[in-house]
């Protein structure tokens, strides 16, 4: 379709009783011109005004020919259908009603069910360049890692009934030895007392080691992160808040930074404010908000003990470094630590695996069970309504076999009860 005839079937349409108008002026000027000649050649005026008719032909014919001509007539019908059937629906409100009860429940339910599995399984993490995060935990080769101390509460889902938290002096030998990584962060659950500042309240929050908001790429909306000068057991005490508590406890006070907040009878001073909407991975299955972190300044003894698993762990890759490659070193590391510390290291492995898997791991196999069963309600709800469909187009028999007997073709028949279903 050219420019120039699309530009005219748009005049055509804002301005189509003006050109239907004109349509029958000027076959009205034919007829008579005809007429006139007819007239002339010794035809009575009445005679010769019927013999114009006669060879002019189906004014209404050529009506709709002009209209396919000049305007959009397949669109037309199709609205008309669309007003016919909500005139039908109309008439028929118990039925409709049905109909789009039982429609309404099926696709509900669906859309429910695939935004749960959507904002789990689908949808990336919310950090920037997700597909980089790692997250790491310990394998024990034994059966059991109830042998080993393991006191943290584990994130992740990976690695089956072996799988135990991070010893922190283990930790310090991945960072350091290990070139895979941007950096590996430890993290874990640390509730506390918010006391001196309204109601007390018990409160979600985390420990963490200087790095973890650098590693997952978040930057405070107000403040800084925790610096390796605050990472120390014998450091000023300081906490970073989530936006939701700053607008909770702390009534947006937009003087935070100077104030301090008490947790469990020590006053930490807020150096930051978070961006709105962050959470923690740790966030993944827990009822409770994390509202707070704190570094979490491990002190020297927990540096050195290596049978001891009280973290989780999340990392970053580096560019162009693959999982495998990465997994390959912390292999060749945890050979090395279980050589120099037998009692504690011989029987344990650092293992990683992407961060949004680790997280959905446990959930995976019930929501993709949840999400075909909702695809079976729904296929049962449309069979439900094909059904009603049925019955509702035997009981208009009559009406249908008068539409054929007029003239009505099959396939506008077809067309009108699917404008009909598309309304439903």
């Amino acid at each position: 379709m050219t420019f120039r005839e699309l530009r005219r079937r748009l005049l055509h349409l804002f301005e189509r009783d003006e050109f239907a108008r004109d349509l029958n002026e000027e076959m009205r000027l034919h007829i008579e011109l005809r007429a006139r000649k007819l007239h002339q050649r010794g035809l009575s005026e009445e005679e010769a005004i019927h013999m114009a008719q006669r060879q002019f032909g189906n004014r209404t014919l050529v009506q709709d020919a002009s209209s396919e001509l000049w305007g959009w007539t397949a669109w037309e019908r199709l609205f008309q259908d669309l007003r016919l059937g909500a005139r039908t629906l109309r008439k028929t409100p118990g039925f409709t009603a049905i109909a789009v009860l039982t429609l309404a429940l099926g696709l509900g339910i669906n859309t429910a069910v695939f935004s749960v599995v959507n904002a789990v399984m689908i949808r990336s993490l919310p950090y920037p360049e997700p597909g980089r995060l790692i997250s790491l935990w310990e394998e024990s080769s034994r059966q059991s890692v109830r042998q080993f101390n393991s006191s943290g509460t584990k994130v992740g889902t990976s690695g089956g009934p072996r799988r135990t938290t991070v010893s922190v002096a283990n930790l310090v030998d991945y960072r350091t030895d290990s070139h895979a990584f941007t950096g590996l962060v430890a993290y874990d659950l640390t509730p506390m007392n918010l006391t001196g500042n309204g109601t007390p309240e018990r409160i979600s929050g985390e420990s963490v080691s200087a790095g973890f908001f650098g590693v997952l790429g978040v930057e405070p909306a107000q403040g800084r992160t925790f610096l390796p000068e605050d990472d120390r057991p014998d450091s000023l005490p300081v906490a970073i808040v989530t936006h939701a508590f700053w607008q909770r406890r702390l009534g947006a006070d937009t003087g935070v930074l100077e104030h301090a907040i008490m947790l469990d009878g020590k006053p930490r001073q807020v150096i930051g404010v978070l961006p709105f909407g962050f959470e923690s991975p740790a966030q993944f299955g827990l009822k409770d908000r994390i509202e707070f972190y704190v570094p979490a300044a491990f002190p020297q003894k927990q540096l050195v003990a290596h049978g001891n698993h009280d973290v989780n762990v999340v990392g970053r890759l580096k560019p162009g470094v693959s999982l495998q490659a990465a997994q390959a070193e912390l292999d060749s590391i945890s050979r090395s630590l279980a050589a120099q510390y037998p009692s504690s290291n011989a029987t344990m492995r650092a293992v990683i695996a992407p961060l949004h898997d680790d997280l959905v791991q446990g959930v995976r196999d019930s929501l993709f069970a949840l999400l075909g069963a909702s695809l079976l309600i729904v296929l049962i709800t449309c069979v439900n309504v094909a059904n009603l469909l049925l019955v509702r187009a035997v009981g208009r028999r009559h009406e249908s076999s008068v539409r054929l007997a007029l003239g009505a073709s099959r396939f506008r028949m077809v067309r009108q009860v699917l404008a009909e279903s598309i309304l439903l």
